[in-house]
């Protein structure tokens, strides 16, 4: 079978989370032809390489300079500045269906803006903050919907990353809360510091949310457990989750078994199976994710505009 008989998913960005995204689509190697581009010749070469030992893969690997022509679905695994611009490249080129990295955008105004263009060409675009996906957070959201009950998730950590990865939190109250409004009730930020990323920074922090009457406290200070910590409280039932091992226990019995945290490779296929399908995959769609991300940023913004780090309305996060 020819590479322009089955359906082109392109990965734009080919470092560590564009590569998860490329070994995770291995398992549908003989349904698909993979294009990946990056600017970096190291990044192409791996990819390429990775790519053309498995059996039956077809696929090509560029620089972004090179593509013309639209794809079935797009990945966008590139950092958060400049992402704007490239999806409105390809939008422009013709491409229909998006799977957005996070943090999505650093401009919060960007948010509407994408969400314009999009609509205006039928196109659609959903946000990777994968827990929704996983088979242990998928309990959870059932729990809540049986107990018919307000939720209150409580995370804590050292090494989270409150800037770049607190809109996992944030979507996954909205997951398991079943509301969509999402405000910040209360933020301790620290004063920014530069993260590995150059021109990025991270911050530390205790923030409360809220969607109706369900709550997320999420607290990532310099002196919190390695081992994050997690409670959830169901009306009147507190409970443990131990995300890394998949339980959730009561009073040391466990109530909800759903195995280790899973790997974004093993994730790739159940975003990238329904949206080949044009179907919506179990994921927040931008304007969903436009709610949990303008939380975050409503969070984190002061301490960057009193750290003098704002770049007129982007936060150098990603």
């Amino acid at each position: 079978m020819s590479a322009s008989h089955r359906p082109i998913v392109r990965i734009v960005g080919l470092g560590n989370i564009g590569f998860r995204h490329l070994q995770g689509l291995s398992r549908m190697a003989d349904e698909i032809a993979i294009e990946g581009l990056d600017v970096d010749e190291a990044a192409v070469a791996r990819a390429r390489e990775e790519w053309q030992n498995i059996p039956s893969a077809q696929g090509r690997f560029s620089s972004p300079e090179e593509i013309s022509s639209p794809a079935d679905l797009t990945v966008l695994a590139t950092s958060a500045a400049g992402r704007e611009a490239l999806l409105e490249r390809h939008l422009d080129i013709g491409s229909r269906q998006f799977l957005l990295e996070k943090v999505v955008f650093t401009e919060p105004d960007a948010f509407g803006r994408a969400e314009q263009a999009l609509e205006a060409v039928g196109a659609v675009a959903y946000v990777n903050t994968a827990r929704r996906l996983w088979p242990l957070h998928r309990k959870i959201k059932a729990m809540a919907d049986l107990a018919k009950a307000p939720v209150s998730l409580e995370v804590v950590g050292h090494n989270l990353g409150l800037a770049c990865n607190g809109v996992h939190f944030i979507d996954l109250l909205h997951m398991v809360s079943g509301r969509g409004d999402i405000s910040t009730t209360g933020a301790e930020i620290s004063t920014p510091w530069a993260s590995k990323r150059p021109g990025y920074y991270e911050v530390w922090g205790d923030v409360t949310f809220e969607s109706g009457d369900s709550r997320l406290r999420l607290s990532v200070q310099p002196d919190g457990p390695e081992r994050p910590s997690m409670r959830l409280k169901l009306g009147d039932r507190e409970f443990v989750v131990d995300e890394a091992s998949g339980m959730v226990t009561a009073d040391g019995d466990v109530v909800a078994d759903a195995g280790r945290a899973p790997y974004q490779s093993e994730l790739s296929v159940e975003y990238a199976r329904p949206m080949l399908a044009r179907l919506p995959p179990a994921l927040p769609s931008l304007s969903e994710s436009a709610k949990a991300h303008a939380a975050l940023f409503e969070a984190i913004r002061p301490a960057f505009e009193d750290a003098g780090l704002m770049n007129g309305q982007q936060i150098p996060i990603t």
